[in-house]
């Protein structure tokens, strides 16, 4: 296990298998959500991030016949969770505390990738692996990291909110100036063919 500035106080664990078909018709808006994306300053400058050169309805949501949603929520300590924060301070405190959890859990889901022949895993948020070094996509470069790197399921137009809701019966909290939620949610997909 890798080493945590901040350990969560609780770890709860959820997942659920959905037809691709009712997934698709319930949560994926790949329109809209790449309006979204392109307000995000890392739209175009991130291999994990659109515009893609692909067809995101052909090539992830027609092509597999399943998703398996996994959903980890982590619960803050109190001591990060019960005092205020000065300007963006709030954000580099919920970097330290979700980057170990996400590392963990996306080794994880690359295991079981192996597991099932063909899938391939959605991850939570952007990539990890360039760590403090910029993406090759800014110099036109290829990704150094192809072999790992993972689209999340919201740049591929997938509705994460409505995800949690509807198949994990969960709730999404969110960062809010100058104060932490009582938990974070990382939501990671397989898609089986």
């Amino acid at each position: 296990m890798k080493e945590k500035k901040y350990a969560a106080e609780k770890i709860e664990n959820f997942q659920v298998e959905v037809p691709m078909e009712e997934y698709v018709k319930e949560c994926v808006d790949v329109a809209t959500f790449l309006e979204f994306c392109k307000e995000c300053s890392n739209y175009g400058k991130l291999w994990c991030c659109p515009p893609y050169t692909f067809d995101v309805e052909k090539d992830y949501w027609n092509k597999y016949r399943k998703i398996q949603i996994m959903g980890r929520k982590l619960y803050l300590p109190k001591k990060l969770t019960s005092q205020s924060y000065v300007e963006n301070e709030q954000w580099k405190v919920t970097e330290e505390f979700l980057r170990p959890y996400k590392e963990e859990l996306e080794e994880e889901i690359l295991k079981l990738e192996q597991k099932y022949s063909g899938s391939i895993s959605l991850s939570s948020g952007a990539c990890l692996h360039c760590k403090k070094a910029e993406c090759t996509r800014v110099s036109g470069e290829p990704c150094r990291f192809q072999d790992k790197m993972r689209y999340s399921i919201e740049s591929l137009g997938g509705n994460v909110g409505k995800t949690v809701t509807k198949y994990l019966n969960q709730e999404l909290q969110w960062v809010e100036e100058g104060k932490l939620p009582e938990y974070f949610m990382l939501i990671y997909g397989l898609l089986i063919l």
